[in-house]
């Protein structure tokens, strides 16, 4: 697959592994002088104006992931070929939107790189939801078995990030013992302190408290406690 950069230049080639014991899922070329993975998200050349007119950008995993849903006329969309999206590929989609739909395949390395995306995302202050298509397939298979419409159909059940993550460490950690609740505080207080909105991380940690069934004051209290320590580290790093 060549890749081009956004103005539509070919920097690069990417290829993807056929078999399952392959080790890389997805392979690039080496970086170079003008080819720096991290700084380009494949597909993008062709859907930024789309991206534009609608204000919102579908980013999926992988060239296929891509190129199917493209030709079946969704163009608001570039992948972002394995990885979580770094900084540089943040700042390049907010140049035409701050919205943006995460649509990452839902195996263990899809989650993980989904999560560390919606971290980046906030701190970059952009609007994220997070959508997962039927029987965890990855969009290509999906729409081959399904349709396009069915895709469609799909993006719009799309999950707040906060739901998304808080869904998914209730999956790991269980929301029904004191320890579990106290993981979860752990893990999603951070990310909800980086919303940049005040009125909305307020409804994000009242609505943490009624759904882990704790009172809002502790919640505040476990912020307090979380983010503190947070900074703690900041400063110690910083010395």
């Amino acid at each position: 697959f060549p890749i081009f950069d956004y103005r539509g230049r070919p920097v690069a080639f990417g290829a993807r592994a056929l078999k399952k014991d392959d080790k890389a899922k997805y392979i690039n070329s080496p970086e170079t002088l003008l080819y720096t993975k991290g700084q380009h998200l494949y597909g993008f050349n062709w859907a930024k104006d789309a991206v534009g007119r609608e204000d919102a950008v579908i980013v999926v995993e992988g060239y296929m992931d891509f190129i199917r849903p493209f030709n079946e006329g969704v163009h608001n969309i570039a992948a972002s070929c394995g990885t979580a999206l770094t900084v540089d590929q943040i700042r390049l989609i907010r140049r035409y939107t701050k919205n943006v739909v995460m649509l990452f395949d839902m195996d263990t390395a899809g989650q993980t790189a989904t999560l560390r995306s919606l971290d980046t995302l906030l701190d970059e202050d952009m609007n994220v939801r997070v959508a997962t298509l039927a029987d965890d397939k990855d969009p290509d298979a999906f729409i081959q078995k399904y349709g396009i419409e069915a895709f469609r159909q799909g993006l719009t059940f799309a999950k707040s990030l906060f739901d998304f993550k808080l869904e998914r460490l209730t999956a790991q950690y269980g929301a029904t013992t004191l320890e579990g609740q106290a993981r979860i505080c752990q893990e999603i207080i951070p990310t909800i302190d980086k919303v940049k909105s005040e009125v909305v991380r307020d409804g994000y940690l009242r609505e943490l408290a009624a759904r882990l069934n704790v009172k809002e004051d502790v919640i505040l209290t476990e912020r307090h406690r979380v983010m503190g320590k947070a900074q703690s580290r900041s400063v110690v790093v910083q010395k």
